[in-house]
């Protein structure tokens, strides 16, 4: 048996198709029945499946802008501004000016110190132009304001208040005890101690000393004595050879005056 070349059968399906396409159906007059075109059973060929494709993506349309309605603007009605109130303005720092303080430095007597005197001097510093007063005595005040004063003692403790006072009538104090050891007032006297009245010595030179008021002028044979502020008194004078007349004279400062003479003998 021979075999058909496959270009026949090829050939012999697309005369098929082909007369397949060209038979067409027409009606004719008359007839009642259809007429029935053949039928051509095509061979069964598999699809190829198309590439899928993608829808294009919508391009969306932008909205149109929105204008937004602008309320009217009311008309302001003027008010009046409150009137502030200034602030009080700050001293900057460092330009305030000082408060002077009232200055007291008390730099003698120490306080508790003893005396062997029957008066002391109170002295040291204040504020310029500030006023001193020590038990009821004005001191004196330089324009440094150095002050001093002198002042009256008791024997025993004494009490001392400093007061000083400035223009505006601040006021400072200091209280000091300051203990005296001078005797008590004396009255007004005159007292040798030695030599002995009508002594026979046998030396030229002689002391003399004796006793008066400590505020008492002094004089030997004319020839004036310190006297110390318990009223003693001491010197010396030459005798010649015999006898020897000494003449003690003391004067207070009230005018009272009191005097003694002496006799002494000079055996060298």
């Amino acid at each position: 048996m021979k075999r058909i070349p496959t270009h026949l059968v090829c050939g012999f399906i697309i005369l098929l198709f082909t007369t397949a396409a060209c038979v067409t159906e027409v009606e004719r007059e008359g007839a009642t029945t259809p007429a029935v075109s053949p039928t051509v059973t095509a061979p069964t060929s598999t699809p190829t499946p198309s590439p899928t494709s993608v829808p294009p993506t919508p391009t969306p349309t932008p909205a149109p802008p929105v204008t937004p309605t602008v309320p009217p603007t009311p008309t302001p009605t003027p008010t009046r501004a409150p009137t502030a109130t200034p602030a009080p303005t700050a001293t900057p720092p460092g330009t305030e000016e000082p408060v002077l303080q009232l200055v007291l430095e008390v730099r003698a007597p120490r306080e508790g110190s003893t005396v062997r005197t029957d008066a002391v001097v109170v002295h040291g510093v204040t504020s310029a132009g500030a006023q001193v007063v020590v038990e009821g005595f004005d001191a004196t005040v330089d324009p440094d304001g150095r002050f001093q004063v002198e002042v009256t003692l008791v024997p025993g403790i004494n009490t001392l208040r400093v007061v000083a006072t400035d223009s505006m009538g601040n006021r400072e104090s200091r209280d000091l005890n300051v203990t005296s050891l001078a005797l008590p007032a004396l009255p007004f006297l005159l007292l040798v101690t030695e030599p002995e009245d009508q002594s026979i010595v046998s030396e030229a030179v002689v002391r003399l000393s004796g006793r008066t008021g400590p505020e008492a002028i002094t004089s030997v044979n004319g020839v004036s004595v310190l006297v110390d502020e318990l009223g003693f008194f001491s010197t010396t004078f030459t005798l010649e050879p015999g006898p020897n007349i000494i003449d003690v004279v003391a004067t207070n400062v009230d005018g009272k005056v009191l005097s003694t003479v002496l006799a002494l003998i000079y055996r060298p």
